[in-house]
């Protein structure tokens, strides 16, 4: 990824997990993405997903004792979802596999769009903040097929 002047801001070459994680853009104005095959020529179709971790795009709202069922129908497709928390909650969210190969992954950030997590499949933190929430959801694995996500807030501590 590029700056406003051309500079680098970030790559990456490990064809397994082809992935950027989070990043600030110090400048504004247009970036660029270059993407490009590790020089074995080889052709077909990809994907690129792009999103904002503070006031993200094309977002699914979850709300208190949500479950829901969700299919993930490309791969590397990334979901994501926004819900409201108030310092003090604890926040649980769970992803599962209900059909297909998956690996379950959530990732959760701050309503300043810092991250609160790593990948994982279950979250379990206490809110430092409130505000929107964002919460990304895919497979580690880059697969196809249906998930389960749920979301719980509480007052307290996680539990241990």
């Amino acid at each position: 990824m590029l700056d406003v002047n051309n500079a680098i801001l970030a790559e990456n070459a490990t064809p397994e997990v082809p992935r950027i994680n989070t990043l600030a853009l110090e400048n504004d104005g247009i970036h660029k993405i270059e993407v490009f095959d590790d020089g074995s020529n080889c052709q077909g179709r990809y994907h690129l997903f792009l999103q904002r971790t503070n006031n993200p795009g094309r977002v699914t709202s979850l709300v208190n004792g949500d479950n829901r069922l969700v299919f993930l129908e490309t791969a590397g497709e990334v979901h994501t979802y926004t819900f409201e928390a108030t310092e003090g909650n604890r926040i649980t969210i769970n992803m599962t596999t209900e059909d297909g190969t998956l690996a379950p992954s959530l990732e959760l950030y701050d309503p300043m769009g810092l991250p609160l997590t790593a990948p994982t499949p279950l979250i379990s933190v206490v809110a430092q903040q409130s505000g929107m929430f964002t919460v990304l959801a895919y497979s580690n694995r880059r697969e196809t097929g249906t998930y389960r996500i749920s979301l719980t807030l509480m007052d307290g501590e996680p539990e241990t």
